[in-house]
């Protein structure tokens, strides 16, 4: 095994494993000016969670920060990535001389996309002689110039795997042109190499994977259809990140999973709650669902309800107030807000993009204010009657002896700093956004989505999934699309688990049979996979732990982890054959450990810091192989050595309903919630 730790500082408490990446993006480049809308973050940061890793995203259109001049500051990031998809930019210069000082410091770099500067407006950034000093300070050659006729092309594989370089769609008859770039420093390996007629006897390397650089040029890391702008990745971006980024070794913070078992979750968008159902055409739609899936299932469930729906003072009654009321108050119910009106847009002043999503043609043009689902005529947007009075009015009159601070945002789910200012400063817990999927007609991993959108110092969390309305083609058909999500599952279990489950829908999905019947089949399906379910804030706060959380190295095996809060798994990607156990002994508030191919699980009790001991021995110790819940302390004590293997287990857990699988059927299926077995 190699132990090649993340980058890492040394502390009186070990060595932090650094988990922050740079993660350089070009403003004039996207929408909106928004780094959500950059590819990095659009196809890539889900692959750098999966690993544990987190973005740090500086704009290229703007001044670069000071500290990127710094070696002690730039090191103590995990690297840096790139991807870009042209080649002008404002700050060339200093992107360039952080780059040859990050090589020259070792700080692991992945370039993909175009370089971005090749076209720089600055005469000395452009000319051919500074470029070909650049590229050799890279480990590159360069000899100026730019091929892009397919017909004198060749292309070889060089890759120990050439899924790695075809991971998921293959270059027959696709090659893409390509920079004169050849490696001639020995430690970068060429994965692939292309010729050209226009030049003899001179290979090119445009993707490039060594220890500490990767360069993968445009065309060469994703395939883009030109009709349906669906994406495919070429290169396989797992093994890119984890060469130059992670190791086996480290273990990594995941929220995929809790006890042992895949994490699942269910929430409901609240909108088309008073929709009359089509199945029968004398319920609500929101009726169908409580009664015919809610009810049916018990699977904890987050609820949310658009207050202007069933407020009596708007577009409620007494009857649809006393229907929500009474779902809001079932024990696997959590209840949570989507708003007062629904917005489309969350912007005060829409953007021509959201009014080209949300209004018809006719209206663009002379549209002024908020864009809304309900209650059109009620002036602007205030964020304070949109969120804070929503949760006043369900937890006055929808909730007894409990209290709800879950807020899934509506529409385009691009809440502005403002908003997001306010449900941090109120302590609202908050999803949505994202809409991720992996499914045959998006084959790829590029379309799942990151595990949230950061503005400023707010994290929204994004759902897992994409909901019913992605797959219905916003609700104009198939109505039974939904059933597609269970593609999207199975495809991020296997070959290696990168998501939990999440159910996600709106009551509009009681308005037709064949809806209705999709869901069916989703939580039937669900019912047959071992999982550990969970509300949506619990997940929202998984997310936040795992952002939180801290890692140090003490030695070889041996590791702390402090603040990690309600992320209570870690993830060792174990080596073909490898085996490494916990050393509970050695450890503190570890509780047990599930091997699920090559991955093994780790879970965590309650608390603020956990020590992990690793051994290449099995535990003699009992442990909890998995549960469906979270635990918050465990402990097994061995009564009698001599004359039987019987141990007494003390469990404390959140959860009322439990069951535990552990090593070597030592507890019993079922036990007190107060703790005893």
């Amino acid at each position: 095994m190699v132990w090649n730790f993340c980058a890492y500082s040394e502390t009186a408490k070990g060595r932090e494993v650094y988990r922050e990446v740079i993660a350089f993006w070009d403003s004039s480049e996207v929408e909106e000016n928004e780094y959500t809308f950059s590819p990095i973050h659009f196809y890539l940061e889900s692959v750098f969670n999966h690993y544990g890793l987190r973005l740090k995203y500086l704009d290229v259109n703007a001044p670069l920060p000071a500290w990127l001049n710094n070696k002690k500051d730039f090191l103590k990031y995990a690297g840096a990535v790139s991807w870009f998809t042209d080649n002008t930019m404002r700050e060339a210069q200093s992107y360039m001389a952080f780059l040859e000082s990050a090589k020259a410091s070792g700080l692991p770099l992945l370039l993909m996309g175009e370089p971005g500067f090749h076209f720089e407006t600055p005469q000395k950034i452009r000319s051919k002689e500074i470029l070909i000093d650049f590229w050799n300070k890279l480990g590159m050659k360069y000899n100026g110039a730019y091929y892009s006729n397919p017909l004198l092309m060749q292309m070889e594989i060089l890759s120990k795997k050439e899924s790695d370089v075809q991971f998921e769609r293959d270059f027959d008859g696709e090659l893409p042109g390509f920079w004169g770039l050849s490696v001639q420093d020995k430690q970068l390996m060429p994965w692939l190499k292309t010729t050209t007629k226009e030049v003899k006897n001179v290979e090119f390397h445009p993707l490039v994977v060594g220890e500490k650089l990767a360069i993968i040029q445009r065309g060469f890391e994703i395939f883009t259809n030109t009709l349906d702008y669906k994406v495919q990745w070429r290169v396989n971006p797992f093994a890119v990140i984890k060469k130059l980024f992670i190791s086996t070794s480290w273990p990594i913070p995941d929220v995929t999973t809790l006890c042992g078992r895949r994490a699942a979750f269910a929430h409901i968008d609240g909108d088309g709650f008073i929709n009359v159902s089509l199945i029968d055409k004398k319920s609500y739609s929101g009726e169908i669902i409580a009664n015919q899936i809610i009810k049916k299932y018990e699977f904890p469930t987050t609820v949310s309800v658009v207050t202007a729906e069933v407020d009596p003072r708007y577009l409620g009654n007494k009857e649809t107030l006393s229907i929500m009321k009474e779902l809001f108050g079932l024990p696997y119910v959590e209840a949570a807000s989507h708003t007062f009106r629904h917005p489309l847009s969350w912007e005060k002043n829409p953007n021509n993009r959201e009014k080209d999503i949300y209004l018809n043609d006719k209206d663009i043009l002379t549209h002024t204010g908020p864009i809304v689902a309900y209650l059109k005529e009620k002036g602007p947007i205030n964020y304070k009657d949109e969120i804070s009075h929503t949760f006043d009015f369900i937890n006055t009159n929808l909730l007894e002896n409990k209290k709800s601070n879950v807020l899934l945002w509506t529409g385009s789910c691009r809440p502005p700093k403002e908003a997001l200012d306010l449900v941090d400063r109120e302590g609202i817990l908050h999803m949505n956004g994202g809409d991720g999927r992996y499914d045959n007609s998006y084959p790829s991993y590029a379309g799942l989505s990151s595990l949230y959108r950061k503005i400023g110092g707010s994290l929204q969390v994004y759902s897992a999934f994409a909901n019913e309305n992605i797959y219905t083609n916003l609700w104009a058909g198939p109505y039974s699309g939904f059933r597609n999500v269970i593609e999207s599952f199975e495809n991020t279990e296997k070959p290696f688990r990168v998501k939990p489950i999440n159910i996600y829908y709106h009551f509009y999905s009681g308005e037709r049979v064949s809806s209705l019947k999709a869901l069916d089949e989703i939580y039937s399906y669900l019912f047959k996979q071992e999982v550990t379910p969970i509300f949506a804030s619990d997940y929202i706060k998984m997310v936040r732990g795992w952002e939180s959380v801290r890692i140090h190295r003490v030695n070889k095996l041996e590791f702390k982890i402090e603040d990690y809060g309600s992320s209570r798994t870690l993830r060792l990607d174990l080596d073909k054959g490898e085996v490494l156990y916990p050393d509970y002994g050695g450890s503190r508030n570890v509780v047990g450990h599930r091997r699920e191919g090559n991955s093994l699980y780790i879970t965590l009790s309650k608390g603020k810091e956990a020590y992990l001991k690793l051994s290449y021995k099995e535990p003699k110790s009992k442990y909890i192989q998995s549960c469906n819940g979270f635990i918050n302390e465990f402990s097994a004590q061995k009564l009698d050595a001599e004359s039987r293997d019987f141990f007494k287990a003390t469990i404390k857990a959140e959860n009322k309903q439990f069951e535990i699988k552990s090593e070597r059927r030592v507890f019993s299926e079922s036990w007190r919630t107060d703790g005893s077995l």
